[in-house]
């Protein structure tokens, strides 16, 4: 509806929801939507399941966990959880992720 952008060589899972808008459920004079981007850099792996909120930044190599709800920064190389709460490990392409976790 506005602007969603996916940087090359992401990959993205089945059942990914990436959403550049919501409802605007307290005007209802206005416009029905609030409008927003949703912004993924290059690099990004998203696991299945993920919904992507508007004003949303991914940045380059960064994974999302599958089942996560992402809504704001989420900084290059890192991995981001949302189970109930918000994790984000940085990690660097000198050590397995497995080494990290």
């Amino acid at each position: 509806m506005n602007k969603i952008s996916i940087g090359r060589n992401t990959k993205i899972a089945p059942n990914v929801c990436i959403n550049d808008h919501d409802h605007n459920y307290k005007n209802t004079t206005d416009g029905h939507l609030i409008m927003g981007e949703v912004i993924i850099g290059e690099n990004v792996w998203i696991g299945s399941n993920v919904v992507v909120l508007r004003d949303t930044v991914i940045g380059d190599n960064a994974v999302i966990a599958a089942g996560s709800v992402v809504k704001g920064n989420v900084p290059a190389n890192t991995l981001f959880l949302n189970k109930r709460e918000n994790k984000i490990i940085h990690y660097s392409h000198s050590k397995p992720l497995s080494e990290v976790i």
